[in-house]
């Protein structure tokens, strides 16, 4: 029995430590085993946030793409309509281009100026061919600004206008009466003046604006190119009126060819001048002062100048016509460039 327990006891002091010992290993496995688990679902809980964040990037990835797809398309679409518009723009554009030739919009300085030009560049021709010296061309009102020449200071005012009409006056007269005086310069029947003017005036009044903005401008273009044979015909009579009565007038420098060519390049200016005022939406005419008419400083400029005109001096020669122009929605005419004209002398 004594052997027995002390058998007993001698195991129960080997085996206790080792029990405690493993019961201390197992405790701490335990509480390794908890430590990973906490650790595992940390790490679980930081991948699910990572899945998370990688759909949600993919998500935005995705979308981002879609936003590329769609501004590529429109940007396909935006260049398309680019190019489309571009091409209408050139057909506008030359459009446009094309219709300038029969709506040239010119102002009434600019055709006030364009005119003075025309009747500066003829005096220079009489000047050149004749050695006749013609009347200064002054013809507008002090505000507009218009080329025109200057005469000496040391010439004396009674040198111009020696002769009673001069071949600067005749010339100007035969242009009137074969080109300014015509409502369409492409009709060569005078008589046709009223009738056309009649019809404008229907036109204004009952067609809507496009018809009547372009109608006139058409109908100008149309008969000046049927009426360029006949017009050719006007230019050349004119030319040769001139020659054969003053050929023996002219000056030692003068060439026939030269001088022939520039007064008919003078007389086409006219002619191209007169059709490019038909084609403004505003009317404009010429008016022609015809002899014996009491002279009117409202209109008319007495050449040579003087400060003082009798109030019932009256008019010898018309030397170059006055322009008015007459507004659709105006009953009264407004002046643009005054005539010029030489006074009758007075009789003692």
């Amino acid at each position: 029995m004594p052997t027995v327990w002390i058998t007993s006891l001698l195991l129960h002091r080997l085996v206790q430590p080792l029990i405690f010992a493993d019961q201390k290993a197992n405790r701490k496995t335990i509480t390794d085993i908890a430590d990973l688990q906490n650790t595992l679902h940390c790490l679980e809980t930081r991948l699910l946030e990572y899945e998370k964040l990688t759909r949600n990037s993919r998500e935005r990835e995705i979308a981002a793409e879609q936003r590329l797809c769609q501004q590529a398309e429109l940007l396909e679409q935006a260049r398309q309509a680019a190019g489309m518009a571009r091409k209408e723009n050139q057909e506008i554009a030359l459009k446009l281009k094309q219709l300038e030739s029969f709506t040239e919009s010119l102002s009434e300085g600019e055709i006030r100026d364009q005119t003075a030009q025309l009747y500066q560049n003829l005096q220079t021709w009489v000047e050149q061919h004749h050695g006749v010296i013609c009347p200064e061309d002054i013809q507008t009102p002090p505000e507009s600004v218009t080329t025109r020449s200057t005469l000496d200071s040391d010439t004396s005012t009674s040198q111009v206008l020696m002769e009673p009409i001069g071949i600067y006056g005749e010339i100007s007269h035969y242009i009137f009466n074969a080109i300014l005086s015509r409502f369409i310069v492409g009709t060569g029947n005078p008589n046709m003046n009223h009738s056309l003017r009649m019809l404008d005036e229907e036109v204004q009044q009952i067609c809507p604006i496009p018809i009547r903005q372009h109608w006139r401008s058409a109908t100008s273009i149309a008969a000046l190119q049927l009426a360029r044979s006949e017009l050719e015909g006007t230019v050349n009579n004119i030319v040769e009126t001139i020659e054969s009565r003053y050929i023996d007038h002219t000056t030692p420098i003068s060439n026939l060819n030269d001088r022939t060519e520039q007064l008919k390049g003078i007389i086409w200016d006219f002619v191209d001048l007169k059709g490019r005022i038909e084609r403004q939406d505003t009317l404009y005419y010429f008016w022609w002062v015809l002899p014996y008419t009491l002279f009117r400083k409202e209109n008319m400029i007495a050449l040579p100048r003087s400060d003082i005109v009798a109030s019932n001096s009256s008019v010898e020669h018309c030397l170059s016509p006055a322009l008015y122009k007459l507004e659709r929605d105006d009953t009264e005419p407004t002046l643009v460039r005054h005539a010029s004209v030489k006074i009758a002398k007075m009789m003692n």
